[in-house]
């Protein structure tokens, strides 16, 4: 009974495995085609590169105020489905924003900014030797302007577009999950490598990631059984 209970675990982990890993072959394909659209020969070399994206996602994405409350999946929508409906927030087109830069050689990944009243999701990625902001969130009250992109060093808050009047950037952190809890709170501002922040923001891969160590757990009870 026990090695039954093992095999089904196994057989059903694998298969789930293998339908997640479809799932992300399929969104890195639509990636790549969105990469060459932007006609950067699949890389970001200069400046201008990053300009054609930002104003690539801020025109596609659009976003409802009055959706704010809409239910999301666990682990949010996927960069494919916020490009194919060309909707979400700050938090999806920074992950559209994240696979693509990271998909074209530019390390990259989430920066959360925090004001009194309001807080606001970017990016943060690497680029000549520094670490600079990234957002293509078509709100106008924190639209980045074309002669900022990968001109504003991630550090200076002040630099930040904010519209708000009187209510300035008061801090920001790169792992929410850290600074949601105190005792962790020390490690919010840590830099995850750039394969992690991809991993992070391909919601197949994690569920595939999963299935393998279910099957692996199915393999120990076949085993051990």
């Amino acid at each position: 009974m026990i090695a039954w209970f093992g095999l089904c675990i196994t057989v059903l982990s694998v298969a789930y495995a293998l339908v997640q890993l479809r799932a992300y072959l399929v969104e890195r394909h639509l990636l790549r085609i969105t990469l060459v659209r932007l006609g950067n020969g699949g890389a970001f070399r200069n400046r201008e590169d990053l300009i054609r994206l930002k104003r690539y996602l801020s025109a596609h994405i659009f976003y409802d105020s009055k959706r704010v409350n809409d239910a999301r999946p666990l682990l949010r929508h996927s960069a494919a489905h916020i490009l194919k409906t060309g909707f979400g927030f700050c938090g999806e087109n920074a992950r559209v924003a994240i696979r693509l830069l990271g998909m074209g050689g530019v390390r990259a990944h989430r920066l959360y900014l925090e004001g009194p009243i309001w807080q606001h999701n970017v990016v943060e990625h690497e680029w000549e030797g520094s670490w600079k902001l990234f957002d293509a969130h078509s709100d106008p009250a924190s639209l980045l302007p074309d002669e900022d992109v990968g001109a504003i060093e991630s550090s200076d808050l002040t630099r930040f577009p904010n519209r708000h009047e009187g209510q300035p950037w008061l801090r920001s952190y790169r792992i929410k999950q850290f600074h949601g809890v105190p005792a962790l709170r020390r490690f919010e501002q840590t830099r995850v490598p750039g394969w992690a922040a991809q991993l992070a923001e391909t919601p197949s891969l994690v569920k595939a990631v999963l299935g393998v160590l279910a099957a692996s757990c199915g393999l120990l009870i076949l085993w051990f059984g």
